[in-house]
């Protein structure tokens, strides 16, 4: 007969499922009892903006507005500042979306709680600046403060184009790769700001500058982060920007100067090409086949494949025309 074993015993430091030991909150019923703990509201967010396509952009949106709300019973503002940083981050790395990223940052502009303050920060009376006021301020210091810091084209290379096999496998490559996608990033988000007239053309002129007098010493030509900076700046917004700009002779100035740089014997070909693609665009009136146009709602992508395929199809029909033509004669 086996052994008797005695029955095993809960120890008071179980291990148990994180949604057992949280109390899930619905966000549009948080309370001042009831506020998310911070790593709680970086879990969801996160999880929500990971789901945010065109499609499901009023739901998630609306969801992560609910949870930016609780900040109405904090006085610095917290929840609201870890939005916006959660929010930035996704932005920057993920370029290709930052359109949609700076309508969602519009949008919570537009919806924030009125209740929301930030006691640390006073206008020029002396009171707590609010709502949209303090969104701003937020998102735009947070901008301002990672634009500066900019990013430096550090990629190990082997003949200055391509990087080696051992080391595009480094960590110091990922690294560098991984701030060159999050500067350039951080570059078409602030441009996609400025689009939806959230950002002033004042900065923006304040921005190109930076990035085109910038020199690296006395006489020599802007670095090459700069000058990718710059490219991805003007290809972002260069329509607008000659469509409303009032001060045409420093745009004019602008282009002289890449125009100039164009011509440097000591920037690379490729940084050259960069600038005359962009002051070529700009001499065709900034429309091209392969400008970035953003993402696509799904019924927007069946529509681009079916044009594609309608393409096709009449190229295949027109060259059995001209077939049977030559044919027949």
């Amino acid at each position: 007969p086996l052994e008797p074993v005695e029955p095993l015993v809960r120890s008071e430091n179980a291990w148990t499922p994180r949604l057992k030991k949280e109390k899930e909150v619905n966000p549009s019923e948080i309370t001042s009892e009831t506020r998310m703990a911070p790593e709680i509201v970086q879990r969801k967010v996160n999880s929500l903006l990971n789901k945010m396509t065109l499609e499901k952009f009023d739901k998630i949106s609306g969801q992560i507005l609910d949870i930016a709300a609780q900040s109405k019973y904090e006085d610095d503002g917290r929840t609201l500042r870890q939005v916006i940083e959660l929010t930035f981050a996704k932005a920057t790395d993920e370029a290709h979306w930052s359109s949609m990223y700076a309508r969602f940052c519009q949008k919570m502009q537009e919806e924030i709680d009125p209740q929301i303050q930030d006691r640390s920060i006073l206008d020029k009376e002396g009171l707590p600046v609010r709502s949209n006021m303090l969104f701003r301020k937020y998102l735009l210091s947070r901008c301002q403060a990672e634009f500066e810091k900019g990013w430096v084209d550090k990629i190990p290379t082997h003949d200055e184009t391509t990087p080696t096999d051992a080391q595009s496998m480094s960590e110091d490559y990922y690294k560098a790769a991984a701030a060159k996608r999050r500067g350039l990033g951080l570059i078409k988000f602030i441009g996609e700001l400025y689009m939806l007239d959230m950002i002033t053309e004042r900065i923006m002129h304040g921005c190109i500058q930076r990035l085109l007098m910038t020199e690296t010493g006395p006489g020599e030509d802007p670095s090459e982060d700069l000058i990718e900076s710059l490219s991805k700046l003007l290809t972002t917004i260069g329509e607008k920007l000659d469509a409303s700009c009032r001060m045409t002779d420093w745009l004019e100035g602008y282009y002289a100067k890449m125009d100039k740089l164009t011509k440097s014997p000591t920037l690379p070909p490729r940084l050259r090409f960069m600038l005359m693609d962009v002051i070529d665009l700009r001499k065709h009136h900034w429309q091209s086949k392969n400008k970035e146009k953003g993402p696509k709602t799904i019924a927007e992508v069946h529509e681009d494949a079916a044009k594609a395929e309608q393409q096709k199809e009449t190229a295949r029909q027109q060259m059995q025309k001209n077939t049977s033509g030559r044919n027949n004669s």
